[in-house]
Parts: structure tokens; sequence; C-alpha cells
């Protein structure tokens, strides 16, 4: 069910200030590189000597790496000494060490021995040599000479890209001179292409780093960042096979697709500029039957030298794998570099190729891969070869290889006549497909052509369902227009009937989360028709009555429609999905992640999208109502390297951060994040992000201590789920939020009148979070009406309770308030204990705001800093400085230690006052060993280690 919640309504993507604040910003880095990157601040925490080589082929991005590594160097208060080899210059004597030696100040050469100064001057083209020329020891000693002068006032760092090319004169310098620093703080950091030897010797501690390819995912993010394309998956597969990852290659691949479009199916890849000029010729002028195999190898992606030698001579495939034209892969053949592989692709013609493909199918191993030659062979329609196809990509479908599938859906449509009979279920298998993949555009592009021509009757109201999915949304109203417009079609098919009815279901109740009395009459109905119905209109009946069931405090009707879970081909449809959110409304932490882990693996293994990512943020919900903040921001960032193409909607995206800035505690940024995320959604008329965005707003302006502003955030929630049925009270949880800001401006009945609606409720549905929510506003409510001890009671029966199931954000935030209850009473000891708990746990979970919020309640009952030493960094602020003076970057920073970038700066400034620096090198030699080596405690446990959801 392709409802409104995600995939719908993505307006406003020209409002640039929320899109920033939604979809975050920072500083460009290199993409997909975090072992390498990690390798490489280790390298520079040594600050000691040895070496760091970054080896990969032409393009493969080791060069960025390298940049990378020098920028990194410089901000962590390295000196970088810097030059770029060029084989055009290898020749040319000393090059390298002027880059190397370029704007260093005189004093430096001056301090120098007469011979040596000289020396480096002649070799540095400043003075004209006398004699017979500079000695080359003597200017081996001036450069050791300038390096320990330079490393006095800290770390050095000379960093070479293409070492293989730097000037042997050069490369005999640096030889000599690090040789004999192997006691001083000076490293080198190189990069070399494969295959090649460096001109110089490295010294004695040398790491080695094999830079390797991209996957489809880091081109994804690399073409997204640089170009702001984004491709479908199965573009993007084929754009990693001819390219091998190699990124370079695919930038300006990139290039060319934002230029000229993506190609249709059955069309290759364009390939980039220049490729005629670096390996066209060759190409060219291989032998007919070698240039075959090298085509082959490029076309297809399966076939090993057994099978080639059905199409050419042994000797033709010999002689292509001894000449390094293709390797051989065990399993397959490939073109040795894919520059190679492009060039043969563009020198052949159509027709050439055609031909290629007709016989690879007879070949391919694989029956998908059979079908997929046997499209790509014919250039015009023949409805014989198109129903093949059509079948294989079902067949596929039916296996989960929906991004395949969607390949032969192509070609079987292309290949199918305008007026064929068989056109119009072509049209829908291949729009249901991207559909089920999250190609929303691709679908409204698809029936930008496709619709009109349909059948009237379920065949048209088929298409407008699709429309409704393929929608960029730029209005609520057109979604309802598309979907009564297939209502009112003369629809006799009881699949498209329950399929339209769940449909409207889904936008009433997980869009606009309204009329719930009705939204149960017509998903009724939609599971009386589904009865009859095909798999996909039956899931979607099931979860459209599930979601009405959940939302209203019950559990799914029946075992049957609880067990759909993750054995189903699309876990975006399940029952699992929603009874896994009631699981985690209801405090169920444990059964709802294991429901959230299964569907993910089975969204990952049947190549999902959609469904991923839908799992992944209920994922981080989870993580939320668990308190674990730092999970939640791992997650996060799953979902923005699965999420692009339009798959996260702006009013998620900008909900999910206000969210986190809420949990964490982020005084400074969260209001604003929430703000903003309420007007995205309400703009979008997205209902449910909105009641979720002013939740999070609530928490917000309850840690800044703003209870008036609370309740203006939290009041609208609360008196909209109850107007309109929403009995489940751990969906959208206002109430404790909204009761605590009540009490604190004194509007006791208001809270009183809170707890007397949820009470019925929470014995109702016998519901673990309620029963704790419940006692947590009784406590609040017990001790306004001054009857202190029974609403600390309560409050500690409510900290148990949460403890029990795991809701570390409510037991911390409990606890806090229980705290303050007794540092008010004088209690100084309960009120320690108290606080003391809710900052650890806040701390542990990554709550950083609002563990300092209880901090600062401690202080007020005596655990203060000693007053003597004012310079004295608090636990944050010195892991802040750890990694400030390791080099990391603010944004770094805050993703290490989950904060928002603000807080950073915050904790530096603070920092900077208290030591009196002014800069991170400074920082960075005050702060000494012992402060960095809390840094690499720190990295270790970076989030962006992360690959899989939590559980």
């Amino acid at each position: 069910m392709m409802t409104l919640y995600l995939a719908l309504l993505r307006r406003g993507r020209g409002r640039d200030q929320y899109r920033r604040r939604a979809m975050g910003a920072g500083e460009r880095s290199p993409v997909g590189r975090v072992e390498e990157l990690t390798a490489i601040r280790s390298f520079l925490a040594r600050r000691g000597p040895g070496a760091l080589v970054l080896s990969g082929g032409a393009g493969v991005g080791k060069t960025t790496l390298w940049e990378a590594g020098a920028e990194l160097a410089g901000r962590s208060g390295h000196r970088v000494l810097a030059t770029r080899a060029r084989d055009a210059e290898t020749g040319l004597s000393f090059v390298g060490l002027g880059d190397l030696l370029d704007g260093l100040p005189e004093t430096l050469f001056a301090e120098l021995a007469a011979p040596q100064r000289q020396a480096l001057d002649v070799a540095l083209l400043r003075a004209e040599p006398t004699g017979a020329g500079a000695d080359p020891r003597a200017i081996g000693v001036g450069l050791l000479g300038v390096l320990r002068r330079l490393a006095a006032d800290g770390p050095v760092l000379i960093c070479v890209d293409d070492i293989q090319w730097l000037d042997p004169p050069t490369a005999d310098a640096l030889a000599f001179a690090l040789g004999r620093a192997s006691g001083l703080p000076v490293a080198l950091l190189a990069s070399k292409r494969s295959g090649t030897s460096s001109q110089m010797p490295y010294p004695d501690e040398v790491v080695e780093i094999e830079v390797e390819g991209l996957g489809a995912e880091e081109l994804a993010e690399l073409l997204s960042a640089r170009l702001d394309l984004r491709l479908d998956a199965a573009t993007l597969r084929e754009l990693e096979r001819v390219s091998h990852g190699n990124a370079l290659f695919a930038l300006e691949v990139g290039r060319r697709l934002v230029r000229d479009g993506v190609p249709h199916a059955g069309q290759p890849l364009p390939h980039p500029g220049g490729v005629e000029d670096l390996v066209g010729s060759r190409v060219a002028e291989l032998p007919a039957d070698v240039r075959r195999v090298l085509l082959a190898s490029a076309l297809g992606d399966e076939t090993d030298a057994a099978c080639l030698g059905d199409l050419v001579s042994e000797d033709a495939v010999h002689a292509a794998l001894t000449q390094g034209l293709v390797a051989d892969q065990g399993t397959s053949l490939r073109p040795a570099h894919p520059l190679l592989g492009a060039a043969a692709v563009a020198a052949a013609s159509p027709a050439e190729r055609r031909a290629l493909h007709a016989e690879l199918a007879r070949i391919a191993p694989s029956p998908d891969r059979r079908a997929h030659h046997r499209a790509l062979s014919l250039s015009g329609p023949d409805d014989g070869v198109a129903a093949e196809i059509a079948a294989a990509g079902q067949q596929l479908a039916a296996r989960g290889a929906l991004v395949d599938a969607v390949v032969l859906a192509e070609h079987a449509l292309r290949l199918t006549r305008e007026d064929a009979p068989t056109r119009p279920d072509r049209v829908l298998e291949l729009g249901d497909l991207l559909a089920r993949v999250g190609h929303a555009a691709r679908v409204d592009a698809l029936l930008d052509v496709e619709l009109e021509r349909l059948p009237k009757g379920a065949p048209r109201a088929r298409g407008y369902l699709l429309r409704c999915d393929g929608l960029d949304a730029d209005t609520l109203e057109r979604y309802e227009q598309h979907l009564e417009m297939a209502l009112a079609e003369d629809i006799d098919d009881a699949t498209v009937w329950a399929l339209a009815l769940s449909r409207r279901v889904a936008l009433v109740v997980v869009n606009s989360v309204e009329r719930l009395d009705v939204a149960d009459d017509w998903s009724r109905e939609a599971l009386r028709a589904a009865r009859g119905a095909g798999e996909l209109a039956a899931m979607e009946a099931r979860q459209a009555r599930a979601w009405v069931l959940a939302l209203r405090g019950r559990p799914p009707a029946s075992p049957s429609e609880r067990a759909d879970g993750v054995t189903v081909s699309d876990a975006f449809r399940s029952v699992a999905r929603v009874e896994a959110r009631r699981l985690t409304w209801r405090g169920e932490l444990r059964e709802a992640r294991r429901l959230l882990v299964d569907l993910y693996e089975a969204a990952e293994d049947q190549g999902e999208d959609l469904s991923l990512v839908v799992t992944l943020v209920h994922l981080l919900e989870l993580e939320l109502r668990a308190g674990a903040v730092a999970a939640a921001e791992r997650t996060l960032e799953l979902i923005d390297a699965n999420g692009a193409g339009g798959i996260i909607s702006l009013p998620l995206a900008a909900r999910l951060r206000a969210q986190l800035a809420a949990f964490r505690g982020d005084r400074a940024d969260s209001r604003g994040l929430a703000e903003d995320a309420i007007t995205l959604a309400a703009d979008a008329g997205i209902r449910w992000d909105e009641l979720e965005a002013r939740v999070a707003g609530g928490l917000a302006a309850l840690a800044a201590g703003d209870p008036l502003a609370a309740i203006a955030m939290l009041e609208p929630a609360w008196r909209h789920t109850r107007d309109e049925g929403v009995d489940e009270v751990g969906a959208f949880p206002s109430a404790p939020e909204l009761a605590e800001a009540y009490v604190a401006v004194e509007r006791v009945d208001d809270a009183r009148a809170i707890l007397a609606a949820l009470q019925p409720l929470v014995e109702a549905q016998d519901h673990p979070w309620g029963r704790a929510t419940v006692d947590r506003i009784r406590g609040l409510v017990a001790v306004a009406d001054g009857d202190v001890d029974a609403g600390c009671e309560a409050l500690e029966r409510a900290v148990e309770a949460y403890e029990a199931r795991g809701l570390g954000h409510d037991e911390a935030r409990t606890l806090l308030a229980l705290g303050r209850i007794q540092r008010r009473r004088r209690k100084w000891g309960a009120a320690r204990i108290a606080l003391d708990r809710a900052a650890a746990r806040f701390a542990a979970d990554g709550a950083e705001g609002w563990a300092q919020i209880a901090s600062e309640e401690l202080e007020r009952v005596g655990a203060r800093r000693p007053a003597s030493d004012p310079s004295a960094l608090t636990p944050a602020e010195g892991r802040v400085a750890a990694l400030a003076a390791a080099g990391r970057s603010n944004k770094e920073i805050a993703q290490a230690l989950v904060v928002a970038v603000s807080t950073v700066e915050a904790h530096l400034s603070r920092v900077y006052a208290k030591l009196g620096v002014r800069s991170r090198g400074q920082l960075a030699a005050r702060i000494g060993d012992e402060a960095l080596a809390e840094s690499e405690k720190v990295r270790g446990a970076s989030p962006t280690d992360a690959t899989r959801p939590s559980g």
C-alpha cells in the first residue's frame, strides 16, 4: 500500500531553508571510505614517523582520499608539505621539492649552514649554480634541516600524490631526509597507482592501503553529492558493473546522464568523453576475434571462458587474457579496466551489439540472463519474445528479485506492439513493480503516456491507483482526485476494488489520522472484497484493517492477519509492520525489534528500497522509545544512505531529525527543527508527521524550560487524537509531556483530565507503557495537590516499570522529575541518587543535552565542580576537546558523539575560554597525549561503523 505516509507528498522541494535543516548539511568528504578515513585518522593521531600509502587504479579515488588526509592533517595541527607528481614532469629535476618547500618562511633557510642553504637555493632555482653545481647530499641535508626546524613546532606531514611519478632528484632528497628523521614527528602520506613502483624507498614503518572500487550504494551517494543525480537500482547496478566501482569513470558517465538523460532499457550506458583518446585506438587495432572477446566480456557479465569458446576461438580468448584486455574472475570474464569495456561497446555498432546479445542469449547460464540478452538482441516489437521476457520477469518477481524483474518488464513492454491485447497488462505489471521498488517518478512517467490508453473499468482503475503512487504530490487533492476516479470506475474485479478501498483507508488513517470510525467500516468492506482477490489485494486489505485496529488500541482481528509478516514478498505491505508499530507504542520493544529486524532482512534480500527504508524508520522510532539516541542516529545514517531518489519525503526527514534533536536534548536546535517539520507537514497535508513533530516540539520546549511553549505544541496533538478516535495511548504520546507542562504552569485540573482520559483506555488495553505513564502523571498531579509522598511513590513505580520494559528515555525523564521534587523538599541524598541515575542513563544513551540538564540539577544539590579549578573541563567538554585536537571537524565530532553541531560549537567555545587557547593546534598542544588517547576510544565507537540496524 503506497500510502501518503511515506511516498506521496514531496512538495516544498524548492524551500531551501527547510531542505537544509531537514536533510542536514555539512562538509563534503570522500564517499564510502569510512575504513580508509579511519586508518588515516589513526595514522595522523600517532604524530610520529612512518608512511601511509594509498594504492589503487586510475580514477578509483585514491587522490580524493589523499586530499582528505592532507586536509585532516592541517586541521589537526600538522604542518603539511604537499606536491602532486605528474608523468610529464618526471624528467624535470626538483619539481616536487619546489612544491614541498614553497611558501615556507625564509628564516627556516637562513638558519641552515651555508653549503646546505646554497644547495637548496640552486635546486629551487632561487640561485645560480656555482662550480660543479649543487651537491645532492647537501640538498638532502638541507631538507633534513628544514624538517627538523618545522618539527620543533609540531608534527609535519609530507604529502605526495602519484609518488610513482615523483622526479628522481626529489625522491632521492626525500629518501635521504626521511631516513634520518626517524626520531622526529615527520611522516609521509602518499598515493600510488597500482602496479607501479615508487621512485623512493619508504620509511621503515609503512602501511599500504589498497583503495578498491565503490559499491552501488556508494556510487549512488557519490552521484547525488557531486552531480545531484539519482539513479534507480537497476541503472546503479549496471553502472557498478561497467565501472567496477571506479569513481572517476562513474562520475564521467554520470555527467553524460545529467546532460543526455538516462537511457531506456536495452540501450548501453554512455561512456566518458576521452575514452577514444585513451584506449579507443588500441581497441580499434585489435584483431576482430580478440575485439569480439572484449565486447562479449563487457556485454555478458556471466560469460566465462568456456562459454566464449562457442563464439570465438580459444586462441582469441587466450590472446585477450594474455594481453591484459580481460580478466578471469573464475566464473566470468570481465574487461581488465572499465575504460577498455566502454571503448569496446562504443566502437561496436548497434547491429553488432544486438547480434552478439543474440549469441550470448544462446550460451547464457541462467534463464533470466538468457531473457535479458534475448531482449537486447531486438530493436523492435516482437510479441512472441515479449511474452517470453514477461514470463521470465514474473518468475523473478515471484522469487523476490524485484530490481531484475523491473528490467525485464521494461523490455517486455518495449517489445509489445501498441495495439496488442496484452499491452495493458504489460503496462500495469511494470507499474506495479516500479511502485513496489519505490520508483514513484518512473510510475508517473509511465502513466503520463499509457493511462488514457487503458480500457475503462478495472484496468483504468488500476491505472488511477498507480497514478496515486507515482504522484510527485504537488497537492493532496490530486491524490484524492485519482483515488476517487478509480473508485468511480465500473469495477468488476474484486482485486481492484479491494485495493481502492484499502488506499482510501490509508489516505484517511495513515496520512490524515482522522475519521477512524468511518475508516473502520471501509476496512471491513475491503477485507470482504479481498477474500476473492489476489495476494496483493489481500495483503493491502489486511494491512489497512490492521492500521485502523492498531490506532484504536486493538490487535489485528485474527491470527491469520498476524501471520503474513515476513514470509511475503513485500515487507512494506505486511501486517507484521503494523504489529511492530503497535508493540513499540505499547512498550513491548523486544518483540517489536524482532519483527522489524526480520522485515529489514526480508526487504534487503528482496531489494525492496521502499520496504527497507520504511522499516529503518520504524527501527529509529523504536530506538527513541528505548532512549537509545546514539543507536537512532546510526539508524538515520542508514536511512540517508538508502533513501535517495524521493523515497524519504521532506516532512518525514524533517520530523525524524526533530525527534532526534528533542530526545538528545539539544536546546539550541530542537525547537527550530520541530517548527520546520510542522510547517512542512502541514503544507503537505501529512498529519501523521505533523503530530509526531508536535510531540518532539513539546519535548524540546520542556528541555528549554518553557512549559507554555510545550503546551502550545502539544495541545493540538492531544485534542486531534482524542477527537478522531485514536485510542492507542502510545501513538503520538503527547499525554505525559502535556501533563508535565500543565503542572508546571499550575493547570493541575487539565493534567487531571488527561489522567482521567488515559486510565480507562490503559486498563481496557492492558497497556504496559500506559500503566507506567499513568503512574508518572498521577505522581505529578499528587505532588501538585500537596501529597508529596504519594506522588513520589507513584513516580518510583513508574521508574521501575519503564526500566523493566527497557524504556530508557521515559525512565530517565521520570527520574529527573523525581529528583527535582526531592531537591525542592531538601531531601538531598534521595535527590542526588535520582538525578545521578538520570544523568548517567541520559549520557549512556547519547542524550547529552538531557544529561547536561540533569547535571545542572545535581549542581543545585551540592554536586558542583570545585571552585578552585575553574579551568577543569566537564566530561562532555573533554570528549569534544580530544576529538578537536585529533583533527576532527565539528560535523565529524557531532557524528562521533551523536550531538548537534551547535552543541559541539558551544562546548568548544567554553573549552577555548577555559584553557586560554585560540586554535585547534594550540588545543592539541595543551591537552596532550592522554586526551588524544581518549579520542581514539571515542573514535572506536563511532556511529559511522554501523552497517545494519540495531538488534
